[in-house]
């Protein structure tokens, strides 16, 4: 059914949205939310009271620790004392989860669309602080001010609309761009909440979920999609445009994990993947877990080049020069495929590119 404001004939600009609109798409947002936090306090009692059970069976043989040898005895209470230790862990994730769950269930469909989004980041963006829960420390932090948030949002759409593609340095980018190699993003690999677009070159986080049917490929929890190429063996060279609050530029072999919400299957948190953090105010580099941080004006528009004969996997910022972010160490040869973790309200887009383009 059309909105009643199209229904009766009214013209509305582009990308605007009516008030009912804009609360449906909120309430689809926390009720999706409060499905996944349910889901994952289920997942840690049940886990709870498996380690419970093993601390149980544990104790009897603490009990008999008399009867066994000295360094099994050793052994054996080492791993009591893990095991208490990961139930306290429990305890205070599964704490932390209810409290969410309330606040989400407590929270008026009317309130602020920036506080429904931070606590919507609270459980879904790549965490700038890891610790042993795997939640996001963004839960610590309040809210912006309304003024602020809209400051911000103008201060981001006045970078990210800037032309910046007039270099200074010419001839580096040149060098690089008879390496690019044309991208397309896999739809069989997007999860629900991405909305593909322009032939599978943008990428956007969309209002709604996404009617994809079910692929093994597909990511599940993060919201991640990959392309298509397979990279391996050469000099590969790609840009992309992105926008909003927060994006992740990735790569990452095909075998990365697209099940569950650990790090196994979130760029550059693993073995498998590298990646660089965009927001307005900073980038990070990471992979493995290992952070670097990089303080460098932010820009739009970004370009990776994966030099395979030299195993290095370089970032670029594409302003009135060419700058270089972060530069990886990587050696492989097994294929690998360019990545986006894009948050709610952002986008990506793959850039077409040619040897003139500057």
């Amino acid at each position: 059914m059309r909105p009643a404001s199209v229904q009766s004939g009214e013209h509305r600009s582009p990308g605007t949205e009516t008030m009912d609109e804009e609360r449906a798409r909120r309430q689809s947002h926390l009720e999706y939310m409060r499905a996944e936090v349910k889901k994952r306090i289920q997942e840690k009692e049940k886990k709870l009271e498996e380690k419970q059970q093993t601390l149980l069976s544990m104790g009897i043989v603490q009990s008999m620790r008399s009867e066994i040898p000295g360094s099994m005895a050793v052994q054996k209470l080492r791993k009591v004392r893990k095991t208490r230790e990961l139930i306290e862990r429990l305890q205070k994730e599964i704490k932390v989860l209810k409290m969410r769950d309330a606040e989400l269930d407590e929270r008026p469909q009317t309130e602020n669309n920036i506080h429904f989004l931070q606590n919507f980041l609270y459980f879904c963006v790549p965490p700038g602080d890891e610790n042993l829960t795997g939640i996001p420390k963004i839960l610590q932090t309040q809210s912006p001010k309304e003024n602020g948030n809209q400051e911000f949002l103008q201060m981001n759409k006045t970078r990210v609309n800037t032309p910046c593609y007039r270099l200074q340095n010419v001839r580096e980018r040149d060098q690089l761009l008879q390496y690019s190699c044309p991208l397309n993003l896999d739809p069989s690999t997007a999860n629900r909440w991405l909305h593909l677009s322009d032939g599978n070159k943008k990428v956007t986080f969309g209002a709604t979920v996404s009617s994809y049917p079910d692929h093994p490929d597909r990511f599940d929890w993060w919201f991640q999609v990959l392309c298509k190429e397979a990279l391996c063996g050469t000099h590969c060279y790609w840009e992309v445009e992105w926008s909003g609050e927060k994006v992740e530029i990735g790569v990452a072999y095909k075998g990365i994990s697209r099940k569950g919400y650990d790090y196994q299957g979130l760029f550059g948190r693993n073995d498998k993947s590298w990646s660089l953090s965009c927001s307005y105010s900073s980038y990070t580099a990471c992979h493995n877990k290992t952070k670097t941080q990089i303080t460098a004006p932010s820009c739009g528009r970004i370009g990776v080049h994966l030099d395979c004969p030299n195993g290095a996997l370089s970032f670029y910022s594409i302003s009135d020069r060419m700058t270089l972010l972060h530069r990886f160490g990587i050696f492989s040869t097994v294929p690998l495929h360019a990545g986006f973790w894009v948050a709610p309200n952002s986008s990506v887009t793959i850039c077409s590119l040619n040897p003139c383009d500057h």
